[in-house]
């Protein structure tokens, strides 16, 4: 006995020893990658959404903000920790976009470093879990989900999915109600992080079947019936149906599930045919990755189609034949399918053909099921030569993987770079001209940014957004009229979008006309009454109306709405002054003068303030 905990010692402190290396490895790895993302800045595709112009999260953590987060489903989506996190950043770091990205480099860092615990803990092999955790920190396709700012969602709610995967291990080596929910509540974290954790029960079961063969480096001090671990996953398997129909909801309420009537179930299901090809093309091959790819409707390729069939089919027989033979090969391809099965596009979200960002958690199985087929073929040769062929072979793919993962890394330096990659590897593609149109707007190029805008009307004229957003900058460049027909036709395409008549009431209220303004103000309150903005264009409205005493209600509920807005207390301020409440007026103008760094907006204030002030003396 002595002799055995002799040799048990150095073997152990080898042990401990690798995996420091290894942990310290993946740490240097991970954080030169991705370390210039912290010059990065905000994007104008859904960054502005989740952060910059979302008025709850601009106030950071507050009792309002919490009730907010916790009741409104936010793009279409319910995750309300992930708006939680979001706000953390703002307290931190304001909107300075480095404290951003820092937050979701270092979730990334975590990720790698728990999937390297989860596959050391599951398979009891640190080579192995080195190897996989090595492709998932590095491989290009997830560069969308860590310098992408709006993508913490998918960051945040794998973290919990390796955190419960962790916990279940430690609850499948000894039963127990306290770890038992443990799991459950670390899996309810992860789904009020993004919906994709539905399928965490199901991989839980594949777990089950490779601990039953004996592949894991833990077991069950008893062996439960099928029937009891199905049992066991009841509680996990009804929040997994909670979430997903609270999800399709939520997106049926934004507009976001439009694309299930758009396109019938047999495009749906040949896209995703294809898409299962793409996903299986990029694995390998990842090049020519772009932010949106869009969705090619009824012209899916029947070749594309019947390839991705027949390879998917094919390899899940084989893996399924050879299941007993080689260890987590099969874990790991039904990991693939089961974890993407949601996000493939039979229930079509949007209308992207597939993202990136989709493969995050599901490759992690593509990755596992390689390297476990190597480790296998190599342990029935038993060659030191050939195991140490195999994992220089490994250093060389994950170096490869790294230099065309930070070249893919620069193209998400801003919104310009990001979606003029996207018009380059991409056709036909109006949601990257769109978005590179406003990304001109923004850096005043208004010539290129109508250039983009016409092209994204041109490639999609059924559509009601490129529409409103040409409108839009031909207002800014005084085309009122031209922008005016535009806007026409977005409200004849989607009358229920009520930024459609609000921007249009805007370019109204510009060109002198507030009771056609407030008409169409009215409109968009009565489609949504959350929608930033109206409430301040509704009393700018009704102030040009010499309504004072209506338009200081209706400032007054901006304020209330986003009270860290400049503009807001400075409308109200005016209003305020309009129905003689001068001191009041000053108050809201001196806070606007706080709030603004904006030099015109300042002398404006400057100037009424100092009128006002000498009215009072």
């Amino acid at each position: 006995m002595r002799d055995d905990a002799a040799d048990r010692a150095p073997r152990m402190a080898g042990r401990r020893a690798r995996v420091f290396v290894s942990v310290a490895a993946l740490s240097v790895l991970t954080l030169a990658l991705y370390y210039p993302t912290l010059g990065h800045g905000f994007l104008n595709y859904d960054d502005n959404v989740y952060v910059t112009e979302n008025p709850q999260v601009k106030q950071g953590l507050s009792g309002e903000s919490l009730q907010w987060a916790f009741t409104k489903p936010q793009s279409g989506n319910y995750h309300p920790l992930t708006l939680l996190s979001h706000m953390l950043d703002v307290e931190l770091s304001g909107l300075d976009p480095a404290g951003h990205h820092r937050t979701n480099l270092l979730l990334h860092l975590a990720n790698v470093l728990l999937l390297f615990g989860v596959l050391t803990r599951y398979t009891g092999r640190t080579g192995l879990a080195l190897v996989v955790a090595s492709l998932f920190a590095v491989h290009p396709l997830n560069v969308q989900s860590v310098a992408w700012i709006a993508e913490r969602k998918n960051l945040l709610s794998t973290t919990f999915w390796f955190l419960a995967l962790l916990a279940y291990a430690g609850y499948a080596s000894r039963t127990s109600l306290a770890r038992y929910l443990a799991v459950l509540g670390l899996m309810v974290l992860g789904l009020a992080s993004k919906p994709m954790v539905v399928t965490f029960p199901l991989v839980l079961l594949l777990l089950d079947a490779a601990e039953r063969r004996g592949w894991t480096a833990f077991h069950r001090p008893e062996s439960p019936s099928w029937l009891r671990l199905t049992l066991e996953k009841t509680p996990m398997l009804a929040a997994s149906l909670a979430c997903g129909l609270l999800t399709m909801q939520a997106q049926s309420a934004h507009g976001a599930m439009q694309a299930i009537d758009a396109y019938p179930f047999g495009v749906r299901l040949a896209n995703a045919a294809s898409a299962g090809l793409w996903y299986l093309e990029r694995a390998a091959f990842p090049f020519g990755l772009s932010a949106f790819y869009p969705h090619p409707g009824p012209h899916v390729e029947t070749l594309r189609v019947i390839a991705g069939l027949v390879i998917v089919v094919g390899v899940t027989v084989l893996v399924l034949w050879k299941a007993r033979s080689v260890p987590f090969v099969s874990t790991g391809w039904l990991w693939y399918l089961v974890t993407l099965a949601p996000v493939i596009g039979i229930v079509q979200v949007g209308s992207q053909a597939y993202a990136d960002r989709y493969t995050y958690l599901p490759f992690v199985g593509i990755f596992l099921a390689g390297a476990a087929a190597v480790a296998a073929w190599l342990d029935r040769r038993s060659s030191t030569a050939l195991w140490r062929s195999a994992g220089a072979l490994a250093c060389l793919v994950v170096l490869a993987l790294s230099l065309i993962a930070r070249s893919g890394l620069a193209h998400w330096k801003s919104s310009v770079t990001l979606f003029r990659r996207a018009v380059e590897v991409t056709t036909a593609n109006h949601v990257a001209h769109g978005n590179l149109a406003m990304a001109y707007v923004a850096d005043g190029r208004m010539g290129d940014a109508l250039e983009h805008f016409r092209t994204a009307v041109e490639i999609a004229p059924q559509l009601a957004s490129p529409q409103m957003n040409l409108a839009n900058a031909l207002t800014i460049t005084g085309a009122r009229d031209e922008a005016r027909r535009h806007y026409e036709r977005a409200m004849q395409i989607d009358p229920e979008d009520p930024r459609i008549p609000a921007n249009l009431g805007l370019n109204l209220l510009d060109d002198g006309q507030p009771g056609a303004a407030l008409e169409l103000f009215e409109r968009a309150m009565r489609l949504d009454p959350d929608l930033p903005g109206t409430r301040q264009a509704m009393g700018r409205a009704l102030l040009r109306l010499g309504r004072a005493d209506e338009a200081a209600a209706m400032l007054e509920e901006a304020v209330r709405e986003n009270p860290r807005s400049a503009q807001a207390h400075a409308r109200l301020g005016a209003a305020l002054a309009a129905t003689g409440a001068v001191d009041e007026a000053i108050k809201h103008l001196d806070q606007a003068l706080a709030l603004t760094d904006d030099p015109a907006m300042t002398a404006w204030i400057e100037h009424r303030l100092r009128a006002l002030r000498a009215t009072a003396r």
